[in-house]
């Protein structure tokens, strides 16, 4: 015979995410008002901040070296990574660079073409 406090409970994941809320909202009305002043500041930072973010793909070789500068400088990555691309940026918009010679054809259908980061690194160097 199973005991009725034994089961185990199967939620579609509509459900599981209804009692999450369900629970957060619990907690939400424990908190003091200053706890909810701070959690409000809190999200409006995090939402505030993500209008600046995107996300990049680079090459694996790489992300090691720019923790390790940034460690080194004591600076956050994203600011070191704005640091050093902002001067090529500019150049681009000058005409200054161009990566004529570096596009392969891309196999997405939303980009036309894709850049040969070996090939543009090597010319780097």
């Amino acid at each position: 015979m199973t005991n009725k406090n034994d089961r185990q409970v199967i939620y579609d994941q509509t459900t599981a995410d209804l009692l999450g809320n369900m629970q957060q909202r619990k907690i939400e009305r424990q908190m003091t008002d200053k706890e909810k002043k701070r959690k409000d500041r809190e999200n409006a930072r995090l939402i505030k901040r993500r209008v600046n973010q995107i996300t990049i793909d680079i090459p694996s070789n790489i992300k090691p070296k720019l923790f390790a500068l940034a460690e080194k400088e004591g600076v956050p990555v994203s600011q070191l990574v704005s640091a050093l691309f902002l001067p090529n940026l500019q150049k681009l918009e000058r005409g200054e660079i161009s990566f004529w010679g570096f596009k392969r054809p891309s196999r997405c259908a939303r980009y036309e073409s894709v850049l040969d980061l070996e090939k543009w690194l090597k010319s780097c160097e």
